[in-house]
């Protein structure tokens, strides 16, 4: 006991400072000593999460000290190897703080892992804590046949001519007192008992008592506990507290539940030395049994035994798991113990696997055998399931009225009969090709073609049918290749749809939901496969016929063109529909905000003259614009990115996480665009581009291979070495000779002399490092991190030589 004392406050000494975090009034350390008193007290896991949570201590503060007191724990093993939260190891258990379908809030704090279900003896997780609470009652009604003793409380009601209640508490001698009478021995007596005796003692205040005028009642309650001894093959045996009124089962919950080699058949009380009752719990779990007429008395001793055969049930039984069984018991009893048998279970004959003397043995139960077969410790009881086969099935399937499943009668025994019982065939049957499927003996299938028509009609001798015959008539579409038509273009639901005979231009139109807006109606085309009945090749590949439309109607064309199967129609798209393309200019600009394109070859001096020009805060040189990638550029991207793969490999290209985006930089000189309207830095637009206009920028970053990455101040007329300079000089694996400038606008540029004339304000000079792929991760990381590949990809070329 000292040495566990020491250890609990080596687990609650590290938490001495810590606080509560989530809105609890108690500090951690506080919880833990809780937690420790608890244990100590004997207290379920159960009954210490209840507690602590009635005190305010939350779910996550508890999880949190547990989780405290298991690594304090783990770094005191050379000192205490073993250290039990309440008789469970702290490692084994799980701390549970969110309640959940499977896990209900009113579970155990900590909650063991479960076995699966036909892993388990049957009635041990009855006894588990958490799975059904076994609480000790209190403040409640003596029960029948209890009997009273010292501490209890009798309540004495009187009504009628005399009113008057009285509360007395018996005393160490089992008496209680009641004013005017005097004290009256009640120990020992049951409820009715004790009511008869103070009956009789008050008779002598109370004349009415005597008369019939005054009734009585007494009502009975504990106040006190007793001690009860719990061992044998429980988790945590030892000696517990209980109410008066608990029970033998109260007593195995408190002690943990039971352990792998409980036996619990024959449950014994022990009581001054002896037993004075055995229970055995399946009567209580399977029949409802009532342990009323077993009470618990102060020093008893509640011995749970070993088992002394455990039986386990496999298949198709109801309730697959292990069972114990008494030594009188037969196979007909762990069958009813089981729940029965399953639906699908074959019940002629059963297989028990036995442990022999040379090995294992395998015995075959007929079913009439089950209630003398006796079972023996360790057998496997396994039932089989029956075959997945009918004993009096026939079927029909395909072009009748009522398909379907037929049983199998004399009444009901031919083809005709069948399909007489089907109500007849389709409108659409074709039954010259009806086929008769049926089972061989050997369990293998064969066919058999069925005159139908000659059997219905009596040309023909009916057909016998045999069990598990499958009839099918085939129908006439069944033989047909399914006919399509296809739509595609400018109508609203382009696609295949069955084709139907007569069908025309105008009718696969509206089936397609109509034309578009953007739909040409002076170009509908419709594509034709030649087929050549005489098999000879032709170099003609399809017909072509052309149509125009109004409001929906052909005007122009083949007359009386009908539509045959698998043609293909297009609709055409309108030369001249044009929807709105948009496009968007921001930053220091007039009127920012979005604008439409008026014409195809609107350039970018056109749209800031749109919005009403630059501002005088404008920097036009750093002018960028930002442009949806189309497909030709995607496919590009991922041509640089295949580049990159094969030159880093893998694993290096992988870290840089290049990906293709939809979006690109496109290199402007916006200054030159506005001073050359029309020219070549004068680009055109398309849908969705963004110009972007910004403030300007005084400064010049410095990367890559200097000492100190930095950005400085832009000053006119300075060389590349006097910015280099500022960054702390070269570092020494600097490849100089291939430094290059990008620019606010996009734009990259290799350092050419000094570089005197090509640093402008806002942009960025880096310097690869020496060794191509040192260089490449270096330069793609730094442009990757600018999030732009137009970059990225304009300068591969340059850095792979």
């Amino acid at each position: 006991m000292y040495r566990k004392w020491m250890f609990a406050v080596m687990l609650t000494g590290s938490l001495l400072t810590a606080q509560s975090q989530n809105g609890s009034t108690y500090t951690d350390q506080m919880v833990a000593t809780m937690i420790q008193q608890q244990v100590v007290a004997g207290r379920s896991e159960q009954e210490i999460q209840k507690e602590l949570t009635k005190k305010g201590v939350t779910p996550a503060q508890l999880m949190r000290v547990v989780n405290q007191m298991k690594a304090d724990r783990a770094e005191s093993r050379k000192t205490e190897q073993v250290f039990e939260l309440s008789g469970t190891p702290l490692d084994s258990l799980n701390l549970v703080t969110e309640p959940t379908e499977e896990m209900p809030a009113d579970t155990l704090l900590w909650q063991k892992e479960e076995k699966p279900l036909e892993e388990q003896v049957f009635g041990h997780r009855f006894f588990q804590p958490g799975r059904i609470t076994f609480e000790s009652p209190v403040n409640m009604a003596a029960p029948a046949g209890y009997r009273l003793g010292p501490g209890d409380i009798v309540e004495v009601t009187l009504w009628g001519e005399n009113e008057h209640v009285y509360q007395a508490t018996l005393d160490n001698q089992g008496c209680a007192l009641f004013e005017g009478a005097g004290l009256l021995p009640l120990g020992g007596l049951t409820s009715q008992e004790a009511e008869i005796q103070v009956r009789a003692g008050l008779q002598g205040i109370y004349a009415g008592l005597s008369e019939g005028t005054t009734s009585l009642r007494l009502t009975a309650r504990t106040g006190r506990s007793i001690q009860v001894s719990v061992m044998g093959e429980v988790n945590k045996p030892g000696v517990y507290g209980l109410s008066a009124y608990a029970t033998l089962f109260h007593a195995v919950y408190r002690a943990g539940g039971l352990d792998d080699l409980a036996g619990i058949r024959q449950i014994q009380l022990v009581r001054n030395g002896k037993t004075i009752a055995e229970v055995d719990a399946y009567n209580y779990l399977l029949k409802g049994a009532s342990l009323d007429g077993i009470r618990l008395q102060d020093g008893d001793a509640i011995v749970i035994p070993a088992y002394q055969a455990l039986v386990k049930v496999t298949g198709a039984a109801r309730r697959p798991m292990y069972y114990e069984m008494l030594p009188s018991e037969t196979l007909e009893d762990l069958i009813k113990y089981a729940g029965g048998l399953s639906a699908n279970a074959y019940r002629k004959s059963y297989t028990i696997e036995r442990q022999g003397d040379n090995g294992l043995e395998v015995y075959t139960i007929k079913a009439d055998e089950a209630k003398s077969f006796g079972l023996a410790d360790g057998d496997q009881f396994t039932v089989g399931e029956a075959l997945d086969r009918y004993q009096n099935r026939l079927e029909v399937r395909g072009a009748v009225r009522h398909p379907g499943l037929f049983q199998y009668t004399d009444d009901l025994k031919s083809v005709k009969q069948l399909l007489l019982a089907a109500d007849g065939l389709e409108e659409d049957a074709f039954p010259g090709r009806a086929v008769l499927y049926r089972k061989r003996s050997d369990m293998t299938s064969e066919a058999q073609s069925v005159d139908v028509i000659g059997i219905l009609n009596g040309t023909a001798p009916d057909v016998a049918l045999r069990n598990n015959d499958m009839l099918w008539i085939p129908s006439v579409l069944d033989l047909q290749e399914t006919e399509e038509i296809t739509i595609e273009g400018e109508v609203f639901k382009p696609g295949r749809y069955r084709f139907a005979a007569g069908m025309t231009v105008e009718d696969l139109v509206m089936v397609a939901g109509g034309l578009k807006e953007s739909a040409s109606l002076n170009r509908v085309d419709v594509s034709r496969r030649v087929v050549n009945q005489n098999e000879q090749v032709s170099d003609t590949l399809s017909h072509l016929y052309s149509f125009k439309l109004k409001e929906g109607l052909v005007i122009d064309g083949t007359p009386g063109f009908q539509l045959a199967p698998n043609d293909w129609v297009m609709v055409r798209r309108n030369p001249g529909y044009v929807e709105q393309q948009n496009v968007t200019i921001e930053g220091e600009i007039t009127y920012s905000g979005t604008y439409s394109l008026t014409c195809k070859n609107e350039r970018l001096s056109d749209l800031v003259s749109k919005a009403g020009g630059v501002t005088s805060y404008a920097y036009v040189k750093g002018a960028r614009l930002v442009r949806k990638a189309n497909e030709s550029e995607i496919r590009q991207m991922e041509q640089v990115i295949s580049l990159i793969n094969k030159e880093l490999g893998k694993e290096a290209s992988d870290s840089l996480q290049l990906k293709v985006d939809s979006l690109i930089t496109v290199g402007i000189d916006l200054a030159e665009a506005l001073r050359d309207k029309g020219g070549d830095a004068d680009l055109v637009l398309r849908e969705g581009d963004r110009l972007i206009v910004p403030q300007v920028d005084n400064t010049v970053k410095i990367d890559g291979g200097v000492m100190y990455p930095n950005t400085v101040s832009f000053e006119s007329g300075l060389t590349i070495k006097d910015y280099i300079s500022q960054a702390g000089g070269y570092a020494s694996a600097a490849r100089k000779s291939g430094a290059f400038i990008i620019y606010m606008n996009g734009k990259v540029d290799k350092v050419k002399g000094n570089g005197r004339n090509q640093i402008r304000p806002g942009c960025r000079i880096i310097v690869p490092l020496k060794g191509k792929k040192g260089n490449m991760v270096n330069t793609l990381a730094m442009l990757n991190s600018m999030g732009s590949f137009a970059l990225m990809a304009a300068s591969v070329a340059n850095l792979i030589k």
